[in-house]
């Protein structure tokens, strides 16, 4: 399991245990995902107060420097967690050149078995659970956390700067959302049923986890904390399953 912005290709090396692992990841619309960046690691911690300000600020980066965090933030950060830069020797240079997206995005699609979306979770999670041949009761997901702000929207000038600045980003989600699609509209049928169940599922485990957290125990084994689990906590979680 890879998480907390960890970059892929650097990362993922060849497996020497089980075969080849199933290979997937999630992408999400960018400008919803530049509306989330802003609510969790900019309005507590700087002094600006709209994305204009932000890419400003981006725009005065070293075209060929080292990755920062700001950067990794705002400059493609989708791709940016896929690799783009580090198979480009941290450059920018390429951010604008069609070719050489598309050909490195061809590349990804050959590397990922699966790629979810954000805004078809749902739908996402009945394809993994098909492709993995997991049950759907293992891919009830919960949304548990918020920034509690309202979120700060950008213009249509904005959004403009967001699709220019992040082209390999745009790119990505654009590729991969057509073949999310294709995959939802293709294969066996039963999907719909299956996406019913799962959201019976998650509101029964919603339900369980409210329960729960007004201190009734008998929702325990309905809301186990490996649910409820920050990324760090959730991993040490998995990595004492393997070990015991």
């Amino acid at each position: 399991m890879i998480a907390s912005h960890a970059v892929w290709s650097r990362l993922m090396g060849p497996t020497t245990r089980g075969g080849k692992p199933y290979t997937f990841t999630i992408l999400r619309e960018p400008v919803a995902q530049a509306i989330s960046t802003w609510a969790y690691f900019v309005s507590s911690h700087t002094n600006m107060s709209t994305f204009s300000e932000v890419y400003a600020s981006v725009a005065s980066l070293p075209r060929n420097g080292p990755y920062d965090r700001v950067a990794a933030h705002w400059l493609n950060p989708m791709a940016h967690d896929l690799g783009w830069y580090e198979s480009h020797g941290f450059s920018t240079t390429y951010d604008h050149n069609e070719t050489e997206i598309w050909s490195w995005i061809a590349k990804m699609d050959s590397k990922l078995d699966q790629v979810l979306l954000l805004e078809s979770l749902d739908e996402s999670l009945v394809l993994l659970s098909r492709a993995l041949g997991v049950p759907l009761e293992e891919m009830v997901t919960m949304h548990f956390r918020s920034s509690g702000a309202p979120p700060l929207r950008p213009t249509p000038a904005e959004i403009e700067t967001m699709q220019m600045v992040n082209r390999v980003d745009f790119a990505l989600y654009e590729h991969f959302s057509q073949v999310f699609h294709r995959r939802w509209a293709s294969g066996t049928s039963g999907k719909e049923a299956d996406l019913d169940r799962l959201r019976e599922l998650r509101a029964q485990v919603v339900q369980a986890c409210s329960a729960s957290s007004h201190g009734a125990s008998s929702a325990g084994n309905r809301c186990p904390r490996a649910l409820l689990a920050e990324e760090a906590e959730y991993t040490n979680h998995l990595i004492r399953r393997a070990i015991s």
